[in-house]
């Protein structure tokens, strides 16, 4: 039987693919700014990630910095 290439990707989509969806109402003005602002960026896709991948970083390393905060305050007591 011959590899069924489309079949692959429909398996391999519904296995691993997850998609978001975010809503936008084009009445509301402050989604009609959203949405002018990613209508100006060639792959929101990868703009979204990256937004979400900087705000994880962000609070990670205010994460980090409190935690190190308090181990040196436990250390000196």
């Amino acid at each position: 039987m011959a590899f069924d290439k489309a079949k692959y990707d429909i398996e391999y989509t519904k296995a691993h693919i997850k998609c978001k969806r975010i809503p936008f109402n084009d009445m509301v003005e402050d989604d009609k700014e959203l949405l002018e602002w990613l209508e100006g960026h060639d792959n929101v896709t990868q703009y979204i990630k990256n937004l979400i991948r900087d705000d994880m970083n962000r609070i990670r390393s205010q994460n980090g910095s409190q935690n190190e905060t308090e181990q040196a305050g436990a250390s000196t007591k």
